[in-house]
């Protein structure tokens, strides 16, 4: 009887750890890459019209989000645009972060304008929409 209840554990879990897996590689982008790169986006977005130290803080932080967002697509493979868009998003960020620094509004704001388009390719070339949310391409 002990023998039976342990294979059926066993087997319980094994497979809750197979459908937890099936969406595991967008559900774990999502939580160590993409949510700390939008809190980044979202702060810097929001203190570049008025807080110049905190925009260049705010940059520092989406530019370390998007080099492991870069790293990550790096070693997936086969996904070169998406690294370029990571990029593109780690340069405006460094615009922005200098910009700031010197207390220029007007530029920083520009720089941060580049930010949405690349964060908009890359979704559009690598999420889908699913009813569990999204998944990787």
């Amino acid at each position: 009887m002990k023998t039976w209840a342990l294979l059926c554990t066993c087997a319980l879990v094994l497979g809750l750890a197979v459908a937890v897996m099936a969406n595991d590689e967008g559900d774990a982008y999502d939580m160590m890459f993409m949510k700390p790169a939008i809190a980044a986006n979202m702060a810097l977005q929001k203190d570049v019209m008025t807080d110049m130290a905190a925009t260049a803080k705010d940059a520092g932080d989406l530019q370390a989000a998007f080099a492991k967002v870069e790293g990550y697509w790096s070693k997936k493979g086969g996904a070169d645009d998406a690294v370029m868009f990571a990029k593109n998003i780690e340069k405006a960020a460094g615009d922005v972060k200098d910009a700031a620094g010197k207390g220029d509004k007007d530029a920083a704001g520009t720089a941060a304008k580049g930010i949405a388009a690349n964060c908009g390719g890359c979704h559009m070339a690598h999420r889908t929409r699913t009813a569990n949310g999204f998944d990787l391409h």
